[in-house]
C-alpha cells in the first residue's frame, strides 16, 4: 500500500465525522394539549388603530369632490414640504368624521372651504367640521338671487 492510499483512509473517517458534527436545524413542535382542555382560541387580528390626535388645526382647501356614504373628502390643500420649501398643491383624500358627515352635503366641487383637521404631529387624521369661506358664499348667495 502505498503512503498515499494509507493517508486517504486514514482522514476518511476523520472527515465525515465533520459533517454529522453538526446540529440539525430544530422543527417547531405542534403545542401539545391536555385531553380535557378545549384548544385555545386564536386572539383576533389587530386592527388598525387610529392615531391619537394631538391637536386641531384649520386647514384652506378646494374641493374636488365630496362621498358622504364612503365619509371622505377629496380637496386640493397648499402643502410645505419643508418650513423654507415653497407651498406646492396637492390632491388628498381625508376622512370625515361622523360629526361633520352632514357638512358633506352642503359643499360642492369647486368650494372653497376651510376643514378643522384632527391632527398627529404634521398629520391629519380626521376631518372634523367643514365651513365654506366667505368667498364661497358670496358666489353663492349671487347665483341664488334672481
Amino acid at each position: 500500500m502505498t503512503l498515499r492510499r494509507l493517508a486517504f483512509i486514514l482522514a476518511l473517517p476523520m472527515v465525515s465525522t465533520f459533517g454529522f458534527a453538526q446540529q440539525p436545524p430544530e422543527t417547531p413542535q405542534p403545542p401539545t394539549r391536555e385531553p380535557n382542555r378545549p384548544a385555545e382560541q386564536a386572539p383576533p387580528p389587530e386592527t388598525a388603530s387610529e392615531p391619537e390626535t394631538t391637536s386641531t388645526r384649520e386647514v384652506p382647501a378646494d374641493v374636488l369632490s365630496s362621498d358622504a356614504s364612503a365619509k371622505s373628502i377629496k380637496v386640493k390643500v397648499m402643502v410645505k414640504k419643508d418650513a423654507s420649501a415653497e407651498p406646492e398643491a396637492k390632491e388628498v383624500t381625508i376622512r370625515v368624521d361622523d360629526e361633520a358627515v352632514s357638512d358633506l352635503d352642503a359643499v360642492s366641487t369647486g368650494d372653497k372651504v376651510k376643514m378643522l383637521c384632527r391632527m398627529n404631529g404634521n398629520n391629519v387624521i380626521a376631518v372634523k367640521d367643514i365651513k365654506k369661506t366667505e368667498e364661497t358664499e358670496k358666489k353663492t348667495e349671487k347665483t341664488t338671487e334672481p
